[in-house]
């Protein structure tokens, strides 16, 4: 059932691949990893998308949540290096997995992202993620937006595509049939006219939420969600130096014993 879920939502049945870790990695280097993936997809940063995104993320974020518990078992982690089979009847759900991940992980304020935005954008960290994307979707530049973090489609779009093409120039990447497909005039009208449109739903939302606020009915829950509806959801790629900040260290022995 694991592969498969790793095959429907990530197109791959290799776990380590979900996590974004070499098969050889550390204790840390596998927490750190499930950190950055299960943050991409955490249903706090998608609670006011619409039910559908809410619903594959949840699936999303239950997948690399079961991935991670297998990996973390030693024996288990064995035999799937092994033999390429999964013990994965847990019976683990996506509330089990929340609370685990609440109890892993310290909480990130929206000031930390904030922080990080500022040292992120026009970073070698940056470039690196726009080159591992490049590659790992050869060049659909939809994905590489999707999977990269940025603020506003009319500022990454145009600053992306220099980077990437500068890379093209230096040698590093080449130029694929499928990026030139989905740089086209075409391509780029079409996703300006799907931002203006969720630009648009997100500020109706955000007024309806204000509203809220305005009202003693709304209380302090009500204020919450407006301020983070002020976020893009798609901070898909921001979280290795977070990660690493924020991951409590790994102890040195495992006390909890296979189930």
């Amino acid at each position: 059932m694991l592969l498969k879920d790793c095959e429907v939502e990530f197109e791959t049945k290799d776990l380590y691949e979900v996590l974004n870790v070499k098969k050889d990695c550390s204790e840390a280097e596998l927490k750190k990893g499930y950190y950055k993936q299960s943050m991409k997809w955490h249903p706090d940063r998608l609670s006011h998308a619409d039910k559908e995104h809410q619903e594959k993320a949840k699936r999303k974020f239950q997948t690399v949540s079961g991935v991670y518990t297998l990996l973390s078992h030693k024996d288990k982690r064995a035999i799937y290096d092994e033999t390429g089979a999964v013990d994965d009847d847990d019976g683990s759900d996506f509330a089990t997995f929340e609370k685990l991940w609440r109890r892993m992980f310290k909480k990130v304020s929206p000031e930390d992202i904030d922080n990080y935005m500022k040292d992120y954008q026009g970073s070698d960290i940056e470039r690196c993620d726009l080159k591992i994307n490049y590659k790992r979707h050869k060049g659909d530049f939809d994905m590489i937006l999707e999977s990269t973090i940025g603020e506003t489609w009319s500022e990454d779009e145009p600053r992306f595509k220099e980077i990437i093409e500068e890379m093209f120039a230096s040698g590093e990447l080449k130029e694929t049939k499928k990026y030139k497909q989905t740089t086209t005039k075409a391509a780029t009208a079409k996703r300006e006219k799907q931002a203006k449109k969720e630009a648009k739903e997100a500020e109706e939302a955000l007024k309806e939420l204000q509203v809220q606020v305005a009202e003693p009915s709304g209380g302090l829950e009500a204020m919450i969600l407006a301020n983070q509806k002020k976020r893009k959801d798609g901070m898909d790629s921001f979280f290795d130096q977070l990660a690493a900040k924020y991951a409590d260290p790994p102890t040195k022995k495992k006390s909890k014993k296979g189930k």
